[in-house]
């Protein structure tokens, strides 16, 4: 990865540290901030992520071009993160059932979480604190000033995972851990390679407006829905996460191959094939066996 000018000062220990911060200001200063003004406080919140990103950058007199790289993506990118995007939903459903089996009392988090964004909330403003705000001040965050504490490690792949797990705790949530894990991976792919923030920007964007009309149109029945997710066993949902993930290997080879055509590799093809044909298999064994 593309290091920093003055990268000495930018110490991969720096990472975990900033991290912490952000995790001890999250619970013991955003959260209660949250509770007590609402979304209001979570606007708030989203501009102190901004502030301490930027704010991280200034400590260190490094230029903000270069922490927070901005480019114009080209088609080929575009392209690229859209593949990655669906994968990452995809994912994300896997990844949310296997949390669900894990831990089955976790369910009601669901429900508060969905009535404390998008009730008795315009799509204007839904839009503005779900998607853009995220994708912008956490992007800043995470994969702006964190990550730039870790461009000086020579393994993409240690980068990618250390900052899929700070993403994962970001969110404070057991049962959304996985998924946001993935998440922050596979954003954090995107910055690795091309070094453009736009890019996981986009992506996030994309992803949580996903979440947005999804959230939407689940307001009337949210109870509902909670009620039959509840009645799902867990053979069901492995094999209907694994016959919906069938495609995510092929998905994420077309992605690489899109993002960084130079490191792809035509056997990985025959691999993701060999896959997604083993995720579709198992996905009908179980769901056969669940009937």
């Amino acid at each position: 990865m593309i290091a920093l000018s003055n990268q000495e000062k930018w110490r991969p220990w720096g990472a975990f540290a900033l991290e912490a911060i952000v995790l001890v200001l999250e619970i013991w200063l955003f959260a209660p901030l949250q509770a007590n003004l609402g979304r209001t406080g979570l606007i708030l919140t989203e501009l102190a992520f901004l502030a301490l990103a930027v704010g991280t950058a200034l400590l260190h007199k490094t230029s903000l071009k270069e922490v927070f790289p901005l480019k114009r993506p080209t088609l080929r990118e575009l392209g690229g993160v859209l593949l990655l995007c669906l994968s990452g939903l995809m994912l994300s459903v896997f990844a949310t059932h296997v949390s669900l089996i894990l831990l089955p009392q976790s369910m009601p988090e669901i429900k508060e979480l969905h009535d404390f964004l998008y009730t008795g909330q315009s799509l204007p403003v839904m839009v503005l604190i779900v998607a853009i705000m995220p994708a912008i001040c956490e992007e800043a965050l995470q994969r702006g000033a964190i990550l730039s504490h870790l461009r000086s490690l020579k393994k993409d792949w240690l980068i990618i995972l250390i900052m899929g797990v700070f993403f994962g705790l970001f969110h404070l949530s057991a049962l959304r851990f996985l998924s946001t894990a993935i998440l922050g991976a596979l954003l954090s792919y995107l910055i690795v390679k091309k070094n453009n923030l736009i890019l996981p920007m986009l992506m996030h964007l994309m992803n949580n407006l996903v979440s947005v009309m999804a959230g939407t149109m689940a307001s009337e029945n949210a109870g509902q829905a909670l009620d039959t997710m509840q009645t799902i066993t867990p053979l069901q949902r492995i094999g209907g996460s694994c016959i919906v993930c069938c495609l995510v290997p092929v998905l994420l080879v077309a992605a690489g191959s899109l993002i960084d055509p130079t490191g792809h590799r035509r056997k990985s093809w025959l691999v993701a094939g060999l896959c997604g044909v083993a995720l579709f298999t198992v996905g009908m064994v179980c769901a056969s066996l669940s009937m």
